[in-house]
């Protein structure tokens, strides 16, 4: 009779525990990156942020610049998770994005046994979800009801998400749609996204990430010229997170978070640094520290013909 014994925990293991959550399949999906991995893992009711492709997509409508691209490298125990996404405005207050994200795995070793005889194994696993986001800036639509602005900002995103280990593999279609309101010149904004809505592809019976929502909220602190806070919330309503971001001289970034569920607290930060010219890029760094031991994540931005009609309050 043969038996397998694994001497490793898989990552999707590992980032079930990363998110408080188990026993579904793409677990990846919900490990924050980039910028946000800083920030507790927040960004519902961020603005301007290519990450919307990811998290909320309503927060692309908002992206001042005609040509935007990102790309981040996270350090996971025993894997490494890798995004890339890039944004486009034809015209404007339209905005469209492309993402990509993989997780590699480590070798993952293990002994098989038959007739009491041991040899050792090697398996391969990774995980993919590639995404196509469009985001519509609407703007004032109640100007001539209200006496201060409040702006409206709409996304979705489909997604085609997969998952193998060794020869089995698992795929699904998965769509989100966001909103975000905002005041005050953009300094206050409420967000909503709608999650992971759709299937499996393969008729499997493992379940994929259940439907969710996350709502939050985030607001911008002019401190003095060049000086500023922003600050993240956000709620699932069963873990919660938070974030805040300092800004000094317009051109560096100090960050912190938190991450609170069931029996689970993780704490993050990072900085980051804008080093302007014909073609300004965004460098960042941030960590998180969980139970199962601590993320690193790399991350530039690079944008193209900035826009000088879009607002500039609380955007990455």
């Amino acid at each position: 009779m043969k038996k397998n014994i694994f001497r490793f925990i898989t990552v999707m293991s590992a980032c079930a525990a990363l998110t408080a959550s188990g026993g579904t399949a793409f677990e990846f999906l919900s490990v924050p990156d980039g910028t946000f991995t800083g920030l507790g893992g927040t960004g519902a009711a961020a603005q301007g942020c290519i990450e919307g492709v990811f998290n909320n997509p309503a927060s692309l409508a908002s992206i001042r610049d005609v040509i935007r691209g990102a790309g981040s490298w996270s350090f996971l125990p025993e894997a490494g998770l890798a995004s890339l996404a890039g944004s486009y405005s034809p015209v404007r207050n339209h905005v469209i994005a492309l993402g990509v994200k993989y997780l590699s795995y480590n070798a993952l070793e293990g002994d098989m046994t038959f007739d009491n005889n041991f040899t050792p194994s090697q398996f391969s696993a990774s995980s993919l979800y590639a995404a196509a986001s469009y985001g519509i800036a609407l703007g004032d639509i109640f100007a001539k009801l209200l006496t201060f602005p409040i702006r409206f900002d709409l996304g979705a995103t489909l997604g085609f998400a997969r998952e193998s280990f060794d020869n089995a593999a698992l795929s699904a279609v998965l769509a989100d749609a966001g909103i975000i309101v905002s005041l005050f010149d953009r300094h206050l904004a409420l967000g909503g996204v709608l999650k992971h809505a759709g299937g499996m592809l393969d008729g499997s019976t493992t379940p994929p990430l259940p439907l969710s929502f996350t709502a939050g909220i985030s607001g911008n602190i002019d401190l003095a010229p060049g000086y500023a806070l922003n600050l993240f919330a956000d709620s699932d309503f069963a873990s919660g997170s938070f974030g805040i971001e300092a800004v000094l001289l317009r051109y560096a970034y100090i960050r912190a978070g938190l991450y609170v569920a069931d029996r689970q607290t993780d704490i993050s930060g990072g900085v980051g640094c804008l080093i302007p010219g014909g073609i300004p890029v965004h460098i960042d760094y941030s960590f998180a520290v969980s139970a199962i031991g601590v993320r690193h994540n790399i991350g530039a931005q690079v944008s193209f013909e900035t826009m000088d009609n879009a607002p500039a309050a609380n955007q990455k």
